[in-house]
């Protein structure tokens, strides 16, 4: 049922959306981090939160391309709101947070301040940054994915939300 909607609001917003709006400038790839796959306790740790981003990303999907501003505000400032997991630094960190790499934790922060911009940008009404900034936060959540989702991830015990 989520991939009949969101194909038929992709299929709008390229029909009806992106013919009015100037082509964006090209911006180089930003080159993805070293790949660190989690380990599997790391990943049972955050998949809950995984999974309520998916669904809300799915939603952000429909919310950013039918210009439902007030809505994908609020779905911005959930993800912005979610418990951060912080690395303690030397010998404060846990075994846990030890074998989480650096740049999980630098992707985490920049979702985090992504979503506050989508939800900034979707205050304002102004839909073409919104796309703008809904584009940016989805980038850094496929990054975090080629960096650290293994490559073999059981399907059955985390299934993407939806599919």
């Amino acid at each position: 049922m989520h991939s009949k909607i969101l194909a038929a609001a992709i299929g709008v917003g390229l029909m009806f959306g992106a013919p009015s709006l100037p082509a964006a400038p090209a911006t180089p790839a930003t080159p993805a981090p070293a790949r660190h796959e989690l380990n599997p306790l790391a990943r049972d740790l955050i998949a809950p939160r995984m999974h309520r981003h998916g669904e809300a990303i799915q939603e952000l999907v429909l919310t950013v391309t039918l210009l439902r501003h007030d809505r994908t505000r609020e779905l911005a400032l959930q993800i912005a709101a979610e418990p951060r997991l912080v690395k303690l630094p030397g010998a404060g960190a846990s075994e846990l947070e030890s074998t989480i790499p650096d740049s999980f934790f630098q992707l985490q922060d920049k979702a985090r301040t992504q979503a506050l911009a989508l939800a900034a940008q979707a205050a304002r009404g102004d839909d073409r940054a919104v796309g703008l900034a809904f584009s940016e936060l989805h980038q850094t959540c496929v990054s975090c994915h080629a960096s650290h989702l293994p490559k073999t991830l059981e399907a059955s015990k985390h299934p993407a939300p939806g599919l």
